[in-house]
């Protein structure tokens, strides 16, 4: 017999998208809510946070070592006096590009 091949997770339930959102709302979005999940604050966005992991092919047992990996980046621009931008992480922004044709 033949291995079988690991199911792909469900698809989340996608999130609400105003129309005036673009690529660097939602990467703003993204960042803020993963940054409220790495500090453990309730107000973290976990629907927008794996609708977006998803659209990445980030499996839900890796989504916070995800975000931190995200947020660690971001703090580490910020030491250079920089900031997190559409153009920076093209996974990232291609995965927030299909949320919006959604």
């Amino acid at each position: 017999m033949g291995a079988t091949k690991p199911s792909m997770e469900q698809m989340p339930p996608m999130p609400e998208i105003s129309a005036g959102d673009d690529v660097a709302k939602l990467l703003e979005r993204y960042l803020a809510n993963a940054r409220a999940f790495t500090l453990g604050e309730p107000s973290a966005d976990e629907r927008f946070l794996r609708a977006v992991e998803w659209l990445m092919e980030v499996p839900s047992s890796r989504g916070g070592d995800a975000r931190r990996e995200l947020v660690s980046f971001a703090a580490a621009l910020a030491v250079e006096g920089k900031t997190l931008a559409p153009g920076m992480n093209e996974r990232l922004d291609a995965a927030l590009a299909k949320l919006l044709a959604r």
